[in-house]
């Protein structure tokens, strides 16, 4: 996975604010640019979606956060 550069600019992170349905797009394609996700709860709508998101944060080997209310928990330690 290749770092996604804007005007010369490097992407840190992503957050994830959008509908709820496009969460796990929306993730992916922040991975695929190489980028740390930030996304509001709900990561994903379907239960095994969230084994393929974290596999892929395996390859990328990049963080994913996901925001509640009350704190913050990862999907994974790195």
């Amino acid at each position: 996975m290749k770092s996604c550069v804007v005007s010369g600019i490097s992407i840190d992170y992503v957050s994830v604010c959008s509908p709820n349905y496009l969460h796990d797009a929306h993730c992916r394609f922040g991975l695929r640019i190489g980028a740390d996700i930030i996304c509001e709860k709900p990561v994903v709508l379907n239960p095994w979606n969230i084994d393929a998101l974290v596999e892929m944060e395996k390859e990328v080997v990049k963080k994913s956060t996901v925001f509640y209310n009350s704190g913050i928990i990862l999907l994974s330690l790195h």
